[in-house]
């Protein structure tokens, strides 16, 4: 049986009765520790999702410097029309 918003209210409901109850609340600060590590973590993701992005777009410039634009403009249909066919 999957979970449903009433179990996440029941989730919810328990999470405050331990908050209330152990007297523990969240700290809202941030350390600059934990920043950092974030950030040397994510730089990393950030740089690799770029560089990605940059491998798949770069087919489409080069055509669009080498070719003529009608050229281009089958080559997008088509990359899109192979992307759709793959979500079914």
């Amino acid at each position: 049986m999957e979970p449903g918003l009433a179990d996440v209210g029941v989730l919810a409901d328990y999470g405050c009765a331990v908050v209330v109850v152990a007297s523990v609340a969240p700290a809202l600060g941030v350390q600059p520790h934990s920043l950092r590590r974030l950030f040397q973590f994510g730089s990393f993701m950030m740089i690799s999702g770029l560089l990605d992005t940059l491998y798949l777009r770069i087919y489409a410039v080069l055509i669009g410097k080498l070719f003529s634009a009608r050229d281009l403009g089958f080559y997008t249909r088509a990359e899109s029309t192979q992307q759709l066919r793959r979500l079914f």
